[in-house]
């Protein structure tokens, strides 16, 4: 919960204070996680591929 006696904040100290607990949020649990140029937050995702079929394995 938020702080009554905490100043009030700006719009733009609002947002960096928004940025700032998602990171930290989304980098405990995400690894990989990291800030761009621009200070956007960027997720890793694993691509996952099929495997061709007829690939010579016996067991598929």
């Amino acid at each position: 919960m938020e702080d009554n006696s905490k100043k009030k904040m700006t719009p733009e100290e609002m947002e960096n204070d928004f940025k700032d607990k998602m990171f930290q949020a989304l980098s405990q649990k995400n690894p990989g996680v990291h800030r761009d140029e621009n200070g956007f937050i960027v997720l890793p995702m694993r691509v996952r591929r099929r495997k061709p079929t007829g690939s010579g394995d016996p067991h598929t």
